[in-house]
C-alpha cells in the first residue's frame, strides 16, 4: 500500500504560514509532519542565507546549528533542501550538526556527503552516545535568532520517515533572539565536547 503524500495545496498553505511568520504576521508556526519540516528547513536556510548576504563582509559568518538524532535523508537529503543549503554555504555561511547517537552511516548518509563538499564550511559531529535522546529538544537555529525547536521524543531510524510519519510536535520562530540564544549556548557547550567526525 503507498503512503500518502502531502499535497501541493497543503505545501503551499504552510508555505503561507512560513512566509507571515518571516514577516512578523505571526509569533511562531507549529510544524509536526516531516514534509512541514522540509519546508521550515530551507525557508529557515533561505533566512540564513538572505543575513549572510546582508552581513556577508563580516567576520563572523551566518551559523546554522542543527542537533538531530538521526539527519535524515527525508529531510536533509532530499534535493531542494541541499540546493537550499548550498546557496547558504556559497555565499559563506557555515553549518554545524550535532548527531545525538552512538553513530552516524555517513556512507548512506545525504548530508554526510553534502557536507564532504564543503568541508571547510560544513562540520558534522557525532555524540557517540545516545544516553537522554528521548530528553534531549532536536532543533534547527539561525545564529541565535530563527529556528525550528523540536520537542522531546522516541528516537527514530532515519529510514522510517515519510510525508507524516513520524509526528513530532515542533515550532518554527524567524525572530525570537531569547529562546535562540538559549539553543546557541546549549549547542556549543556540547560542541565543544563532542569529537569530530573523522
Amino acid at each position: 500500500m503507498a503512503k500518502p503524500k502531502a499535497s501541493e495545496k497543503l505545501k503551499a498553505e504552510y508555505l503561507i504560514l512560513l512566509t507571515q511568520c518571516r514577516i512578523g504576521k505571526s509569533k511562531a508556526v507549529g510544524n509536526r509532519y516531516p514534509w512541514q519540516c522540509q519546508s521550515a528547513i530551507r525557508e529557515l536556510t533561505r533566512f540564513a542565507a538572505e543575513r549572510q548576504g546582508e552581513w556577508g563582509g563580516s567576520e563572523s559568518p551566518t551559523t546554522i546549528r542543527i542537533l538531530t538524532g538521526t539527519l535524515p535523508n527525508y529531510v536533509f537529503g532530499c534535493t531542494e533542501t541541499t540546493k537550499a543549503l548550498a546557496e547558504f554555504v556559497e555565499a559563506g555561511g557555515r553549518i554545524r550538526v550535532i548527531v545525538w547517537a552512538k553513530t552516524l552511516d555517513t556512507k548512506n548518509n545525504l548530508f554526510s556527503r553534502f557536507a564532504t563538499t564543503f568541508d571547510r564550511s560544513v562540520e558534522i559531529r557525532v555524540s557517540r552516545t545516545d544516553h537522554l535522546g528521548d530528553r534531549i529538544n532536536h532543533f534547527f537555529v539561525v545564529d541565535d535568532y530563527a529556528y525550528r525547536l523540536e520537542e522531546p521524543h522516541t528516537p527514530t531510524q532515519p529510514d522510517k520517515f515519510d510525508d507524516f510519519e513520524p509526528e513530532i510536535p515542533a515550532r518554527i520562530a524567524f525572530d525570537d533572539k531569547s529562546i535562540g540564544g538559549t539553543l546557541v549556548n546549549f549547542f556549543d557547550a556540547i560542541w565543544e565536547s563532542v569529537t569530530p567526525t573523522a
